[in-house]
């Protein structure tokens, strides 16, 4: 989740998607489902985002627990240039539920992908 709202752009359309996610976080490890963290590691050196940055943590709400898997990405889809297919597949999951802050960017894309790859897709 991005911190710093009014540098990427403000106006924010759902003020509490960190607790948001926080709760289905939850709910998804009470119930036993797998759960996979993406982060991603911007390639301009000046962005907020990039790692070493302040933008590359993870926000402390909905963040991973220790050990738990997490990917990093470059690009606005979280299958090209991190092994998350070879994960989903490992695992022999068909059904993908994508929740996070942009919707319009990485999310769609991410989920774009995992439509071609045959994965039944649910975005929150």
């Amino acid at each position: 989740m991005f911190a710093g709202e009014k540098y990427w752009g403000g106006g924010g359309n759902n003020k509490n998607a960190e607790v948001t996610c926080s709760l289905i976080i939850k709910k998804w490890r009470n119930i036993g489902l797998d759960i996979i963290h993406v982060r991603h590691s911007s390639r301009d050196p000046k962005s907020k985002s990039r790692k070493n940055n302040q933008g590359f943590i993870f926000n402390p709400i909905p963040a991973p627990l220790v050990n738990k898997t997490v990917i990093t990405k470059s690009v606005n889809s979280a299958f090209m240039g991190a092994n998350l297919k070879e994960l989903i597949d490992t695992k022999n999951c068909n059904l993908l539920v994508i929740i996070d802050l942009t919707t319009d960017h990485c999310v769609f894309t991410t989920a774009r992908m995992a439509g071609n790859y045959g994965y039944k897709t649910y975005v929150i």
